[in-house]
């Protein structure tokens, strides 16, 4: 069930498709959020007591408020989720606001999930949300439904938070969850993206909220759990299969030596299924891979599998100091090393890199220009990211390096030169919110 404009609310919402108390999901499928709650819609079907559950997927707020509005006429109960990264969290309190101030009732609650609520579920209750989800949300939907449907009380669920209750602490996040259990998106609404392969990371990095909100290590999904998954897209008339993972060369291990058999062993099996009628993106956004990964076994068992002809590589500084100030585990070295390799197999390197992290000095950032040049000479592209002091992260509180001008004109000549690219600018001006909002 999907209506975004008023016609379609009459044609699809109206006051015959819901039951008087009847609890109905509605999702603010956003661009940025809709993987995110593709899981939860497929998380509400994994149970048998909820997979009838009705969900609707508002892609606008006139739409919620429409639909919204159909769900009361019908003496329903609405459960609005929102899911959202700290940078959107401004834009999200005003978006609510304008929701609550169009459609309230006591017959609506709003759910807020994701990193940002985790982070910071304080903030996001003070945000106007009457519930924060904490961690992982798939078996807290399910809770959270199946009470609705019940008509029990939403106190005390693992994970759950409740406004005007007292301050949550971080011990109250939900229990990591094995992801065999779940189902990568919903096959009843057709609502999927990427198969997330691998959940959590081990190698913390200080500026990633990853490895803080799922914890500091590896969750795989089975060969044969997205073996199942890759079927169904198949037979779904999906040609293109991507995946989600923070390393996605680390898939099936454990620790920091790479499995490149299990790697191999997915990809496959993938390619068992799909054939020559279907394409396999493999190491490119919304996942990458580490540069001490890339080896020339890695690039052949990637190159006779996949499609892709770019990787992501997390870079991120052309300086050992700060690599190391940033808990990245490996050395500029591996980072030149893999561009090499990598177009020497005929991938072209998209390197990231990180700039004005704390710590990080002038002579640091020029000296880390100097090496995205000397790569994107070779052929590399550079991914250029501006520091963001994300909640959650060791680095939450602390203020970055402002951009001198002549490295902004030395970046701004790159993208020019079309051998970088990135929204440096914008994640500038973010990080001076999120230093307001956040900051000491």
């Amino acid at each position: 069930m999907n209506a975004d404009t008023s016609q379609a609310h009459h044609q699809a919402l109206g006051s015959a498709s819901f039951s008087s108390g009847q609890p109905v999901v509605v999702c603010y499928y956003r661009k940025l959020s809709r993987y995110a709650l593709n899981v939860l819609a497929g998380a509400l079907e994994t149970d048998p007591h909820t997979a009838k559950v009705p969900i609707v997927f508002s892609k606008s707020l006139e739409s919620m408020i429409d639909n919204l509005g159909a769900i009361l006429e019908a003496d329903a109960r609405a459960l609005v989720l929102w899911s959202f990264y700290s940078p959107q969290s401004e834009e999200i309190r005003n978006a609510l606001q304008k929701v609550q101030s169009a459609v309230r009732d006591t017959r609506i609650t709003h759910l807020a999930g994701g990193v940002h609520a985790t982070a910071e579920p304080e903030h996001t209750l003070d945000m106007g949300f009457d519930y924060v989800a904490m961690g992982e949300g798939e078996w807290v939907i399910q809770e959270i439904v199946r009470r609705l449907q019940n008509r029990a009380p939403l106190h005390r669920i693992r994970g759950l938070v409740a406004k005007g209750a007292a301050r949550p602490i971080v011990k109250n996040r939900a229990t990591p969850v094995v992801l065999d259990d779940y189902a990568c998106g919903s096959r009843y609404h057709l609502k999927y993206g990427p198969i997330e392969i691998t959940r959590g990371c081990i190698y913390a990095c200080r500026f990633c909220q990853t490895p803080y909100i799922n914890k500091a290590r590896f969750r795989h999904r089975s060969v044969e759990k997205v073996v199942s998954e890759v079927s169904w897209l198949k037979a779904a008339g999906r040609r293109d299969i991507r995946f989600i993972s923070p390393s996605a060369l680390s898939y099936g291990a454990t620790g920091e030596e790479v499995d490149l058999q299990q790697v191999e062993n997915l990809l496959a099996s993938i390619r068992q299924i799909i054939g020559n009628q279907g394409r396999i993106f493999f190491g490119t956004f919304p996942s990458e891979v580490r540069p001490e990964h890339i080896s020339e076994r890695s690039l052949k068992i990637l190159r006779k599998y996949v499609d892709n002809d770019n990787l992501v590589i997390g870079g991120q500084s052309g300086v050992q100091r700060v690599l190391d100030l940033m808990r990245r585990g490996h050395t500029v070295r591996d980072i030149s090393r893999a561009v090499e390799l990598c177009l020497a197999c005929g991938f072209r390197p998209n390197v990231d890199f990180l700039f004005g992290t704390p710590g990080e000095t002038p002579a640091d950032i020029a000296q880390s220009v100097n090496f995205a040049r000397e790569l994107a000479g070779l052929g590399a592209r550079i991914h250029i990211h501006s520091f963001m002091p994300l909640p959650g992260t060791p680095y939450r509180n602390q203020a970055g390096m402002p951009l001198p001008e002549p490295i902004r004109q030395a970046l701004g000549n790159l993208i020019a030169r079309g051998e970088a690219y990135g929204q440096w600018h914008t994640q500038q001006k973010i990080a001076d919110e999120l230093q307001k909002h956040f900051g000491d």
